[in-house]
């Protein structure tokens, strides 16, 4: 009888949760409003205002040409060996960067990369370390 009363108390309890389940999915389809999808990031970017557009432009080459020079060590209070120089080839202000290679790497494998970033109006200054 104890074994009969626990098994129709445990069907009785799960009845009650299937139930609760039906009834609040009911609830949740008859009460919610159809809405008006708002649109992604992603459009509001590229319709609105662009500044996804002009973000992305970082990939393409910049409005500057560019000139890389090299500096080696002539005096003794002289940089390190070689200094490389990238910037725009115009005269102007330009913001500065100081690049400092990784391990086992020479500044002249960053060429490229100077290159672009000087030519969207940066000077790099790229010791060899």
């Amino acid at each position: 009888p104890v074994t009969l009363l626990l098994f129709s108390h445990l069907r009785a309890r799960t009845m009650a949760h299937l139930w609760l389940t039906v009834l609040l999915m009911l609830l949740a389809t008859t009460t919610l409003e159809a809405r008006v999808v708002e649109p992604t990031l992603l459009e509001m970017a590229t319709t609105r205002t662009g500044h996804l557009m002009q973000a992305t432009r970082v990939f393409e080459k910049g409005p500057y040409d560019v000139t890389t020079v090299t500096v080696r060590k002539s005096r003794p209070p002289a940089p390190p060996l070689p200094l490389l120089l990238v910037s725009p080839n115009t005269t102007g202000l330009f913001p500065v960067i100081l690049f400092v290679h990784g391990m086992l790497l020479q500044n002249s494998d960053y060429s490229d990369l100077f290159k672009h970033i000087a030519s969207h109006g940066y000077v790099i200054v790229a010791p060899q370390v």
